[in-house]
C-alpha cells in the first residue's frame, strides 16, 4: 500500500487551525462580553477608568480612576436623573485632593478643608460660652438639700453628649448633679479652700435612650452644701456632642 502523502509541514498546519480556532472563540467571547458591558452602560477608559453613564454616556453617574485629563484621580457620583454630581473628589498630582457633597445645583453643602483638614462648608458658629469669672454672680444655694441651680431644654443628635459646669465652693465643701430628663447622671464633689477653687466638672450621657424624643427634654444641674455658713456656685461652661466614628477599611 502506498504512504500518504503528507505535507511536509502538515503539524505546523494543524497547531495552526488550532490556534485559530482558539483566538476566534476568545474573540467571540469577549465581543459577547463586551456587548453585556455596553449594554449595563459601563466603561472602561483606556488608562483604566471605570464610569457607569446615565441615560447618555455624558451624563456619568459614577467614574473612578484616572482623571479625563490624565492629570490626577478622580471619584465622581452624580444623580441618575442628569449626571450632576452628588460626591466630587479630584486629586491632581502631588495634591492629597479636596471631596465635596453637593446639592442639585451644585454647591457645596459639606465638604472637607482645602489642606484636607476639618471642614470648608457649611460654614458653622464657633462654639464659645461667656461666663462671669466672679463665682459669687454665678446661681448659687446654701441649703444641704438638692437644689435647682439651672435647666435647659435639650434635644439630643448625638450618641454621647457631655456637658462642662464650673463650680466653686466657697467657705464649706458641696456638691452638683446633673439629671436629663429626671434622671440623674452622676454627682461631682466640690471642696471648699483659701481662695475658694474653681473646678471644671463634665457629665457625659450616653444618649441613645434620649436620642430622637417626642420633644426637648430638660436637662438640669442640681446642688446642695455639705455644711453650713457657706454656698455652692455653679454655671453652665459649654456643650459638646459626637458619636463613634467608623473604622476605616481598606476595599478588598
Amino acid at each position: 500500500m502506498p504512504r500518504p502523502a503528507y505535507p511536509p509541514d502538515w503539524s505546523s498546519t494543524v497547531r495552526g487551525l488550532q490556534n485559530g480556532v482558539k483566538a476566534a472563540y476568545t474573540a467571540a467571547q469577549t465581543r459577547v462580553r463586551y456587548s453585556a458591558i455596553r449594554a449595563a452602560s459601563i466603561l472602561i477608559g483606556a488608562a483604566g477608568a471605570l464610569g457607569v453613564a446615565g441615560a447618555t454616556e455624558a451624563q456619568r453617574i459614577l467614574y473612578v480612576g484616572r482623571d479625563e485629563g490624565g492629570t490626577g484621580s478622580r471619584l465622581w457620583l452624580g444623580r441618575p436623573k442628569d449626571g450632576s454630581a452628588v460626591l466630587d473628589l479630584r486629586a491632581a498630582e502631588g495634591e492629597a485632593g479636596q471631596w465635596a457633597l453637593r446639592d442639585q445645583h451644585g454647591n457645596a453643602v459639606v465638604a472637607e478643608g482645602p489642606d484636607g483638614l476639618g471642614l470648608a462648608r457649611p460654614v458653622m458658629p464657633v462654639a464659645t460660652s461667656w461666663i462671669n469669672d466672679f463665682p459669687g454672680g454665678w446661681p448659687s444655694t446654701t441649703s444641704t438639700s438638692w437644689t435647682p441651680l439651672a435647666h435647659a431644654w435639650a434635644v439630643f443628635q448625638h450618641t454621647t453628649v457631655t456637658f462642662y459646669f464650673k463650680a466653686s465652693a466657697l467657705s464649706v465643701s458641696g456638691q452638683i448633679r446633673f439629671l436629663v430628663d429626671g434622671d440623674v447622671i452622676a454627682t461631682r464633689s466640690i471642696p471648699t479652700g483659701t481662695p475658694a477653687p474653681i473646678r471644671t466638672e463634665r457629665f457625659t450621657v450616653q444618649a441613645a435612650q434620649y436620642y430622637n424624643p417626642t420633644g426637648p427634654l430638660r436637662v438640669e444641674l442640681q446642688g446642695r452644701c455639705t455644711g453650713t455658713g457657706g454656698g455652692i456656685h455653679a454655671t453652665h461652661f459649654y456643650n459638646e456632642g459626637a458619636g463613634a466614628v467608623p473604622t476605616t477599611e481598606p476595599p478588598p
